[in-house]
């Protein structure tokens, strides 16, 4: 996961590979009955796992359990937690407690299943849709200026190898690509909180001069001197931050714009800018998600053949288990599993669907 700091600095530590990622296991078990016990796994590094997108957490109904292990040389946190739901409880859609200001801006996971019966038995449909996390319109400006051409050479290396004029050319691009993304964040706010079409070209322009400050570019170049995570990306970020505020908010008290609405626009700025900064940490992130029906699973869209029904029985606390410990996925006739890495969420929802039937008992 990357480091909450400045938007730029983005792409100066992707550049050094300062990413970390989580392993997240979800296992869902659905009983005959229509209840249903979720299991969540979630391991590494313990700064990725409490400063990132929500946990689940004993205050939303999760008992969860937390150690320490290693791998390898590191250390890494791995949180257990677990909820079972009584039949036709309507299942959680995000860590994130309902009604926190985080919750609009994580990671969802709509989940439901619906039973049918019919005369030969009964069928049981489950679906978990991840949501889409919003990108290419952020990151457009980084594809188009950073990863292509000569620019795209010195972003590869490792910028302790560049020379300064490189380095100069490099921290040039990386801080135009900042603004233009920063202005793509004011944009993307006035979608929530619109604002005059006037007010917003104005904010934009206006905070033009703060990227070009000559401070922000030696500032940079610096930080491509050394390692990006630090006090001095910390403070510049900071620093930067509070600028584009307090002049959108200048331009917006020019333009007139009602104190209320220029302060729900801002939140809604920063909103934007946070929901971002979690997509990017969750697209280093990476899925196996399972579901153990009642009966025979005889549809699904999984289609990675080590993962699908099989006709082997196991034990339920095996499979289980086995999950857990990351070991090849226990199939069988009642269960299915998905792999997915955290990029599959950019500008389009992940859909995962079983359905199992259960013959119905002779007459």
């Amino acid at each position: 996961m990357q480091r909450p700091l400045l938007i730029l600095m983005t792409a100066i530590a992707a550049t050094l590979a300062l990413t970390g990622c989580l392993r997240r296991i979800e296992i869902v078990e659905i009983a005959q009955d229509g209840s249903v016990k979720l299991t969540t796994q979630i391991e590494g590094d313990a700064d990725d796992v409490r400063n990132g997108s929500a946990m689940p957490s004993a205050a939303n109904g999760w008992n969860v359990d937390e150690h320490q292990e290693k791998e390898g040389d590191k250390d890494k946190l791995v949180l257990l937690a677990r909820q079972s739901f009584p039949p036709g409880t309507i299942l959680p859609d995000s860590y994130a407690a309902p009604g926190s200001p985080t919750y609009p801006l994580d990671l969802h996971f709509a989940t439901t299943l619906r039973i049918e019966k019919r005369a030969e038995g009964t069928y049981y449909h489950f679906t978990r849709r991840y949501a889409p996390r919003r990108r290419a319109q952020f990151d457009y400006y980084q594809e188009k200026l950073i990863k292509s051409g000569e620019v795209r050479e010195l972003a590869e290396k490792n910028p302790k190898d560049l020379t300064d004029d490189e380095r100069a050319k490099l921290a040039e691009r990386l801080i135009r690509v900042d603004l233009l993304r920063t202005e793509q964040f004011l944009g993307a706010a006035a979608e929530h909180n619109p604002l005059p079409q006037v007010a917003l070209l104005k904010a934009q322009l206006a905070i033009e001069p703060l990227f070009a400050d000559s401070t922000v570019k030696e500032e940079t170049i610096n930080l491509l001197r050394g390692n990006p995570d630090g006090d001095g990306l910390a403070k510049l970020e900071n620093r930067l931050k509070a600028d584009v505020r307090k002049t959108v908010k200048r331009v917006l008290a020019d333009a007139q714009v009602d104190n209320d609405e220029a302060t729900a626009y801002l939140q809604a700025y920063d909103d934007v800018r946070t929901a971002y900064q979690l997509s990017e940490d969750l697209g280093d992130d990476y899925w196996a998600v399972a579901v153990r029906m009642p009966g025979r699973i005889i549809a699904h869209n999984c289609f990675d053949e080590d993962s699908t029904p099989a006709d082997t029985e196991k034990d339920d606390e095996d499979f289980v288990k086995a999950m857990l410990a990351g070991d090849d996925f226990p199939r069988g006739p009642d269960r299915v599993g998905w792999s997915f890495d955290g990029t599959a969420l950019y500008d389009r929802e992940v859909v995962l669907m079983a359905t199992s039937f259960v013959p119905a008992e002779p007459q």
